[in-house]
């Protein structure tokens, strides 16, 4: 991610904290919501399989959407990780 410099003060006013506290909370959380609204419309085989790379782009799409009139330009949403399906799945 990145700030556009024009466009900081937009960002700062509406948060009111540093850009640590941002991405712990409101940029995680967008991140979060988005994947979990995409995944809502797949099932377990797709997400874990055939629509992996689909699922990150779609929420790196609404997330970029969601900051970009702040001015939180982000660039790249990845997974960290493997998903992980619950055994009970």
């Amino acid at each position: 991610y990145h700030v556009d410099p024009s466009r900081a003060s937009i960002l700062f006013q509406r948060y009111r904290t540093d850009m640590d506290q941002i991405i712990a909370g409101p940029l995680r959380n967008a991140i979060r919501n988005a994947i979990v609204e995409r995944a809502a419309q797949l099932g377990v085989e797709e997400i874990y399989g055939t629509h992996k790379a689909e699922l990150i782009a779609t929420a790196t799409r609404r997330v970029q959407a969601f900051f970009a009139p702040v001015g939180l330009q982000v660039e790249q949403v990845y997974w960290a990780g493997n998903v992980v399906v619950p055994e009970a799945v």
